[in-house]
């Protein structure tokens, strides 16, 4: 029932518009002394059919959905009479046109040409299409039917841009305006609290109704939101596009092989997204905490990150930091947002409703619409029609094939290893060096050690198939287990090499110049990097944000303060290796770009295989850590000294010195004091690096405290000179 001061509104409006100017300006002026100044504009707009939500800069055209029928006919394509162009988006126009048969207003978008002419992603679709029939909710907008079009006239093709044999999707009319243009009406687009919960309680209904049906939607964002009504408190909202343009957009990526494309929208998507996991309704729960955040600070988290076309800068944000309390917000509910804002999906709550009830909200009674079809037919369907019976056709549409997209990472994670883990470091090096003469300088010197009786330090034993337990304190095995940990270690003897990489080294970093460093002692480094469940044995902690890609994986989400700590906790003198030493190991012996070469790409490393070196060739970007010692070793049977993490050194980051020098080791784990914030080394590069910045001489560095979801650790152990 309209308000008094509504209904007075149009009755002047409807009376007075006929009238002169001279007569109608000082009426309207006395206006807002009985209705609210947004409500006028709003109302006034509505009386005299301007198509357009208001917003601070003034009337917009082409967003706010007008009733079925208006307009004349611009074209015609089958049964659907085009009525005006609703609005674009990244997948071309949408019309509202008349469907003639079922005399009810729709609205139609075509289907990009890359999937409509790819038989395996229209199959994808058809199958979709079939379960998504089961979804009728209060608070979703329904997606009709898959249309393949058959005649279409000229006015209609160029609109639409669409031929005979091409496919609309034909979804339901929704007049309203989106959550975007309503957010307008407010001071600062600042929507306040009550309102807020209001209607993320209706979102958070729709979200939890199609999780129980096993369906995500992958794209929540205000411009998925229609909202019907204007600030009344009825004011009713509908999610658009369930699993609808986020899939598109996938099934574009997999077509075009695009870099950096996407399921969701930028702000809006959850961790796991940007990370290419897989993604269930915790994703959605993301999404609707930013939209949340939205509605009442005006802004996403982040905004001046992801206002920077950077991809890196965006992803970084979005991974790794964390928002801002909200001072409109009390702690609990800044508490229970930033839950909803967790970067690890099981940290967030157990559904959508939970999540706005923790802010203050209510959870709306029936949020799971009962699923016979009796019940939906007594529950509220209209009429009863066959085009609504099926109006929810595309809700899931390809909502499944991001996991299916994502299922080759998940056997990734579960694989054995390829290479076994050598039953003697030496054999292990032999064998690699028999495939690459490079590698005879670290022939040279693991064959002096070799030479050697086998001693093995306190808290260690010897690795199988590294010789015979030792009798006598001579010489160091050449490859020890920690006991707490199980992490194995390979005996790298003293040598001199040259750190740093030669001028004409592509791709070479400033501070990467060549000097000759000698290490006085040979040390013990980890075969592998620190595994998440290495790092539990010593810690009982699981800090990975990577839990699913196994636990031998490795760890990270660490940052050096971490890894100081696990190695006092571990004990037996482990420490973190310098960054000469982590050069000396990964090198090898060479002194190529990487120890494999001057080459690289993904079928030797885990990098973003989208970006190789050399004459490495494009491969495949994981967009995870993997289990560790699936590649091949270096010549001291090193794994992964080439992406996966970048492991943290015991250094400080500094400018390298003009001349020779020589270094001993330390004694075990570095300490820090409270106000040493200066930046550590990192080194090796990572799952998400570029192959440049995983060259053996590349220097990274962050401050000790920094945890990011690409840094893990290598430990090393120091060891006496060999007598």
């Amino acid at each position: 029932m309209l308000r008094r001061g509504t209904v007075l509104v149009l009755v002047l409006v409807l009376v007075l518009v006929p009238m002169p100017a001279l007569v109608l300006v000082p009426v309207l002026v006395l206006v807002p002394v009985l209705v609210p100044a947004r409500r006028v504009l709003v109302l006034v707009a509505a009386a005299l059919g301007v198509a357009g939500p208001l917003t601070e800069s003034g009337l917009r055209t082409e967003e706010v959905l007008l009733p079925g029928g208006a307009g004349p006919i611009l074209g015609q394509v089958d049964r659907y009479a085009l009525r005006r162009r609703l609005g674009a988006g990244g997948f071309g126009a949408v019309y509202l046109a008349d469907d003639t048969v079922a005399q009810i207003p729709v609205a139609l978008k075509t289907l990009p040409g890359q999937i409509a002419n790819n038989p395996g992603e229209l199959e994808r679709m058809r199958e979709n299409f079939a379960l998504v029939q089961k979804l009728h909710h209060p608070h979703i907008a329904a997606l009709q039917h898959l249309h393949c079009v058959d005649v279409v006239d000229a006015a209609a093709k160029d609109a639409l841009r669409v031929l005979s044999g091409d496919y609309l999707l034909v979804m339901e009319y929704v007049a309203g305006s989106t959550l975007s243009d309503w957010r307008c009406l407010f001071p600062g687009r600042k929507v306040p609290l009550a309102e807020s919960l209001r209607l993320c309680s209706q979102i958070a209904s729709a979200l939890d109704y199609a999780h129980a049906e096993k369906i995500v939607h992958r794209d929540i964002k205000p411009a998925n939101i229609m909202v019907l009504g204007g600030l009344d408190a009825d004011a009713q909202v509908k999610v658009l596009d369930f699993g609808l343009a986020a899939e598109i957009r996938s099934s574009m990526s997999r077509v075009s092989q695009e870099k950096g494309s996407s399921s969701g929208t930028p702000p809006y998507m959850s961790p796991e997204q940007w990370s290419g996991q897989r993604q269930g309704a915790a994703s959605d729960q993301y999404s609707l905490a930013v939209l949340f955040y939205e509605l009442i600070s005006g802004d996403v988290p982040f905004a001046s990150a992801f206002a920077i076309d950077d991809w890196n800068v965006k992803f970084n944000a979005a991974t790794r930091l964390t928002p801002q309390p909200l001072e409109e917000l009390t702690k609990r509910q800044n508490a229970a947002l930033l839950r909803g804002l967790a970067k690890n999906p099981s940290e967030r709550f157990a559904s959508c409703g939970d999540f706005v009830v923790a802010l203050g909200g209510e959870r709306l009674a029936g949020a799971r619409v009962a699923r016979s079809r009796a019940a939906q037919s007594a529950g509220g369907r209209r009429g009863g029609s066959a085009a609504l019976r099926v109006a929810a056709a595309l809700v899931l549409l390809m909502a499944l094939a991001i996991g299916g997209g994502y299922a080759w990472r998940q056997q990734r994670e579960t694989r054995a290893r390829q290479v076994a883990a050598p039953a003697a470091v030496l054999a292990a090096a032999d064998k690699a060096l028999a495939l690459d003469g490079a590698h005879a300088e670290a022939k040279a010197l693991r064959a002096e050690a070799s030479r050697h009786q086998l001693r093995v330090p306190d808290g260690f034993r010897l690795a199988p198939g590294a010789g015979p337990e030792p009798y006598t304190n001579t010489g160091w095995a050449q490859a020890i287990i920690h006991e707490k940990s199980g992490i194995e270690l390979v005996y790298i003897p003293a040598g001199t090499f040259t750190m740093g990489s030669p001028e004409g080294e592509e791709n070479r970093g400033s501070d990467e110049t060549q000097h000759q460093v000698t290490l006085s002692q040979g040390f013990y480094l980890g075969e592998t990097e620190v595994t998440q469940e290495q790092w539990e044995k010593v810690t009982g902690k699981t800090p990975s944000y990577f839990k699913n890609a196994g636990r031998t994986a490795p760890v990270e989400n660490v940052s050096w303060d971490d890894c100081q700590a696990f190695c006092q906790a571990a004990s037996s003198g482990l420490r973190l290796p310098m960054e000469a030493e982590w050069e000396y190991a990964c090198r090898a012996g060479t002194t190529t770009a990487f120890h494999y070469g001057d080459s690289l790409d993904a079928s030797m490393a885990n990098f973003d295989g989208d970006y190789p070196y050399g004459e490495g060739k494009k491969g495949e970007d994981r967009g995870t850590t993997i289990a560790v010692g699936q590649f091949k070793p270096n010549a001291w049977g090193l794994y992964d000294m080439i992406g996966n993490v970048r492991e943290w050194c015991q250094d400080k980051l500094a400018t390298y010195p003009a001349g020779p020098v020589t270094l001993a080791q330390p004694a075990g784990p570095a300490g820090r004091e409270t106000d040493d914030g200066a930046v550590r080394v990192l080194r090796g590069g990572s799952w998400s690096s570029n192959a440049r910045y995983c060259r053996s001489a590349n220097r990274d560095g962050y401050r000790p405290d920094d945890s990011y979801l690409d840094d893990g650790l290598r430990v090393a152990l120091s060891a006496p000179p060999v007598q």
